[in-house]
C-alpha cells in the first residue's frame, strides 16, 4: 500500500506489509456512521492502471505487539473474507469481526499476495480493548486521504 494512502496527521496508522508464509490476522469490525461492510472501497492508481482495494483495520496475530494495522486488501481477498463469513447451510452469517467472540483469518502469503482464506476453527475474543477503541478514535474514512494521487475512494 503506497505511503500516500494515509493523510498527514495518521501517519501512526502502521500499514499492513504481507510477508510470504503464513498469515494470521483479525479483521477489526468498521467503527465508522453508515458502515456497510468491514472496510473502505478504494481504487489504487497503479500506473495505467487502478486496482481496486479494500482499506480495513487488522491486528497480525503474530505480531500482536505491533497493535493495529491498516490493510488495503485487493478486492478478491475481500471477496474470499465475505463468503467466509456466510453459513449456506445454516443460514447464518459468521461475525469474524466480533470482538467478544469473533474468528481469526487465515492466509498463505505467496508472492506477497494472500492466498487460501479461511477461517480459523474457533471463535476468540479481539484482545486488547485499546485495539477497538483505537478504530472508534480513528474511523478509517477519516484516516484515508481524500485526494493523493494514487488514490480514488469508491
Amino acid at each position: 500500500m503506497p505511503r500516500g494512502l494515509l493523510d498527514a496527521e495518521s501517519r501512526d496508522v502502521p500499514l499492513l506489509v504481507l510477508h510470504e508464509g503464513q498469515a494470521c490476522m483479525r479483521v477489526l469490525p468498521p467503527t465508522w456512521v453508515g458502515a456497510d461492510h468491514l472496510g473502505v472501497d478504494v481504487h489504487v492508481n497503479a500506473g495505467n492502471w487502478r486496482e481496486p482495494r479494500v482499506v480495513v483495520y487488522v491486528v497480525d496475530r503474530d505480531a500482536e505487539a505491533k497493535g493495529v494495522f491498516a490493510w488495503a486488501m485487493p478486492r478478491d481477498v475481500d471477496r474470499d473474507v465475505a463468503r467466509l463469513s456466510l453459513d449456506w447451510r445454516a443460514g447464518a452469517v459468521v461475525h469474524l469481526d466480533e470482538p467478544a467472540a469473533g474468528r481469526d483469518v487465515l492466509f498463505d502469503v505467496e508472492g506477497g499476495r494472500a492466498v487460501n482464506a479461511r477461517l480459523a476453527a474457533q471463535e476468540s475474543p479481539l484482545g486488547r480493548p485499546g485495539w477497538l477503541d483505537f478504530a472508534i478514535r480513528n474511523p478509517l474514512p477519516d484516516v484515508l486521504a481524500r485526494r493523493p494521487r494514487d488514490l480514488e475512494l469508491t
